[in-house]
This record gives C-alpha cells, sequence and structure tokens, in this order.
C-alpha cells in the first residue's frame, strides 16, 4: 500500500479519516442487515425535495467556497479511510458517510444516484455527494457519463 497520501493529511483530516473508518463500517452493516425504508432516507428523490431543501441554503453561516473546501477535504479522508477497510466500498456508503459528516458540521449535502448503460449492455450506477448543487471530488465525466435518478 502506498502511504504518501496519508502523510499529506493534516491533523484535522487525520481526525475525520479516522471517524469516516468508524462510519463505514456502519453504514456498511445497515446497507446490508437492514430494510430499504432506511437507505431511501439517505437518498432524495423528486421535485418537492428540490424546492424544500432550497431555503437550507440560505442558513448555511460559511461561504459556498469554503463549504466546497471543508467537502472535499472531508472527501480525501473517507476516500483514504475506505482503502484502510478490508471490505470492498463502493461509492454508495462513502457518500453516504460524507453526507451525514457534512451534516454534522453544518454543510447542506445531497446523495445523487445516477445509471448508466455499461460496456456489456447491462446497467452501471454511481453515487455522488452535491454540495451548493456542485459535485464534491467527482471528475465531470460523472455528469455526462450517469443519467442521474436523484
Amino acid at each position: 500500500m502506498n502511504f504518501a497520501p496519508f502523510k499529506t493529511l493534516d491533523r484535522r483530516q487525520v481526525v475525520w479519516m479516522i471517524q469516516a473508518y468508524f462510519k463505514l463500517w456502519w453504514v456498511v452493516g445497515r446497507l446490508k442487515f437492514s430494510d430499504s425504508d432506511w437507505l431511501m432516507t439517505k437518498i432524495e428523490f423528486g421535485e418537492s425535495v428540490i424546492s424544500h431543501n432550497a431555503g437550507e441554503h440560505s442558513k448555511q453561516k460559511s461561504s459556498p467556497t469554503t463549504r466546497l473546501s471543508t467537502a472535499r477535504d472531508l472527501h480525501e479522508s473517507i476516500r483514504l479511510a475506505a482503502r484502510l477497510n478490508f471490505l470492498r466500498l463502493d461509492c454508495l456508503p462513502k457518500s453516504i458517510v460524507l453526507s451525514e459528516m457534512l451534516v454534522s458540521k453544518g454543510i447542506v449535502a445531497h446523495i445523487k444516484v445516477g445509471v448508466a448503460k455499461d460496456s456489456g449492455g447491462g446497467l452501471a450506477s454511481h453515487a455522488w455527494v452535491e454540495v451548493d448543487k456542485t459535485m464534491v471530488a467527482e471528475p465531470e465525466t460523472v455528469k455526462a457519463q450517469f443519467k442521474r435518478l436523484s
């Protein structure tokens, strides 16, 4: 394992990484052993959610730039925590943990899910988090590749 990315973390990110490590275990357990109702509370669907959350952005205290910077730092901490885990962690548990950690810091975050046809003709899915309608630490190709469901 390449440990170079771990050396670039500041103290705050190390704490977040440790928190994320344990939250990832909890989320994976919930995904495996809970019914789908729990998952549906984490993912938002429909127009009513968009209009309901429109007022939440005005209540946030930090600037959009600060919120996105914090979200990117948290994303990196979660990505590294997932590398330490021996379970294979896909995008959904990482997105749930990122969203919950951002909300705990007073940042409005939304989990989005998209689908696309894969090269074999099957269905591929991807989950990501948006802050201020901006994808957090995702390449721009995600928008073009996946049709958003939520």
